[in-house]
């Protein structure tokens, strides 16, 4: 059975930078270095067309991402504050009540 949802209400790491301009919600699985920009398999394919030559990061090395570029958006933890920096340590993302804690200084 197919559905309809174009995406879903599940909060990811990264996000497909394409999927949000367009109101969905997918994984990145892709980092281009070139673009700075988080890319789903699905969109990955159209700018591998267009792109050929850029450097491309998969998830194994999602580590060397950084944070999302773009709209970092709400904390997960602190609901309601924007995210204002990455934490690489702990590979999360943090509002500044998170830095402000013990955990992320």
């Amino acid at each position: 059975m197919a559905s309809a949802l174009v995406g879903s209400d599940q909060v990811y790491d990264y996000e497909c930078a394409p999927c949000v301009e367009d109101g969905a919600n997918k994984k990145a699985a892709i980092f281009c270095r070139d673009c700075s920009k988080h890319f789903c398999l699905d969109c990955s394919g159209k700018h591998d067309l267009l792109f050929r030559k850029h450097v491309k990061l998969d998830r194994t090395e999602v580590d060397k991402w950084g944070p999302p570029a773009d709209d970092l958006g709400l904390c997960m933890t602190h609901r309601g504050e924007p995210v204002i920096l990455f934490c690489r340590e702990h590979s999360a993302l943090c509002c500044h009540v998170c830095v402000t804690s013990d955990m992320h200084r």
